[in-house]
């Protein structure tokens, strides 16, 4: 996996975790966030967020990944 791949996978995980900034700012509306932590989180957190982090180079499991997503 490259440097570029890995940052894409790592900003994507914050970005649907609602992870602030380095500057402490959110991207997303309050509307966004509530979303996506309290109606769709445990979906993101079990089956999307799971699956995204076993593609990291620290917890690497291509095939549980595959199994998490499907």
């Amino acid at each position: 996996m490259t440097k570029t791949e890995e940052l894409v996978i790592r900003n994507v995980i914050a970005r649907l975790q609602c992870k602030p900034m380095s500057n402490g700012h959110h991207r997303e509306t309050e509307d966004v966030r509530e979303a996506l932590t309290e109606t769709a989180g445990l979906y993101l957190d079990t089956w999307v967020i799971a699956a995204l982090e076993r593609l990291l180079p620290e917890s690497r499991d291509p095939v549980l990944a595959l199994r998490l997503c499907r």
